[in-house]
């Protein structure tokens, strides 16, 4: 697979320099006039959005007759480097990006020719080889119990459809699952099913204290919660107190708590989760901590298309290995069941070739 870098330089006059890299030699450079306020007022429709940012990108013809020549020899790894100072760049929906691929005008970020994420410029750890032969990973859901106008999280539901994804490998005892239910207490059938995969079940509430002493030992999380932004454009999710109430925690105590030893991997299943938008948001501040890979949403995401999303990027995530193949395994997901919201899920990567372990 070819990788593909596009990379975007802060505006000069309204105008950004954009350079392709080839395998990691320089390829092409241009220019690109992105217009914030022509973006925003497409924002209701993702393919005329998709197109105009296509338009705008590849304007320059050294840009796009590198992306035709690295595409006609089949897929790309396509990986978005976006300089800290272009900050008003990563307000861009870049996961509506249009390419013509095969013939066809589709979403880069939703097809299989195109692995897509967003590049955060650091040292890539290599893929660690698991010395106990598997990996730890936390599955959280928070149910708090005053969720005012917010909808309850079916906790059974989540779980039942997380484990279904992970069949295989818990069944080779490839994965082992600690499952923090958020108090809610689990119906017979399923635990006699987590049992059998000898997975550890804690049935009390998603505090942020108790999370952080589940992740010790940890490989990865999946973490299920509301979520939002403050009005400082900072990411907050919706945890629990001790008595199983709503704890509104913000981005930097969610960093700090974060930020464990081992932890390579973590998939943020709330709405809003990636941040304000520019590489001092959560989700790359988590990768910035030395986390390989994250998973998050850049707005407000029905549970049915999150449900939807986890599900196709674990079972894409154990046949091809890749983090940004399966996400876009998982946005076409979303895209196959007539939903716009296929652009919502984010990937933040440090890794050149996609692999975590």
């Amino acid at each position: 697979m070819t990788e593909f870098l596009l990379r975007i330089f802060a505006p000069d006059e309204a105008v950004s320099r954009i350079e392709v890299l080839r395998d990691g030699s320089a390829l092409a450079v241009g220019q690109a006039h992105l217009d914030l306020r022509a973006m925003r007022a497409l924002n209701d429709d993702p393919k005329a959005y998709g197109s105009a940012l296509r338009d705008a990108l590849f304007a320059a013809a050294p840009i796009s007759r590198a992306y035709e020549q690295a595409i006609a020899e089949g897929a790309i790894r396509l990986r978005l480097l976006i300089d800290p100072e272009a900050q008003d760049a990563h307000s861009i929906c870049w996961e509506r990006l249009i390419l013509p691929i095969n013939g066809e005008d589709l979403p880069a970020a939703a097809s299989p020719q195109s692995p897509f994420s967003r590049y955060v410029a650091m040292d890539a750890p290599a893929p660690v080889a698991l010395s106990s032969g598997y990996a730890h990973l936390l599955l959280v859901v928070a149910t708090p119990n005053n969720l005012r106008q917010l909808a309850p999280v079916d906790a059974v539901a989540e779980i039942e459809n997380l484990v279904e994804a992970w069949g295989s490998l818990l069944e080779n005892g490839e994965l082992r699952l600690t499952v923090l239910t958020g108090g809610a207490q689990l119906p017979p059938e399923l635990r006699e099913m987590l049992s059998r995969f000898s997975c550890r079940i804690v049935e009390q509430p998603a505090t942020i204290d108790l999370i952080r002493e589940l992740l010790d030992g940890a490989d990865a999380l999946h973490l299920i919660a509301h979520g939002n932004l403050t009005a400082g454009q900072k990411a907050v999710l919706v945890l629990q107190r001790d008595d199983g109430s709503l704890a509104l925690v913000e981005e930097d105590l969610l960093v700090e708590k974060l930020n464990v030893a081992g932890l390579r991997f973590v998939f943020l299943q709330s709405c809003k989760s990636s941040g304000g938008g520019a590489l001092t948001g959560l989700a790359p501040r988590l990768v910035q901590l030395g986390v390989a890979a994250v998973i998050a949403m850049q707005d407000f995401v029905p549970m049915g298309d999150a449900r939807e999303f986890s599900s196709a990027f674990y079972k894409s995530l154990l046949r091809e290995g890749s983090v940004d193949v399966a996400a876009n395994a998982g946005r076409q997901a979303i895209l196959r069941a007539d939903s716009t919201n296929y652009s919502i899920p984010i990937l933040f990567s440090r890794l050149v070739d996609g692999q975590i372990w």
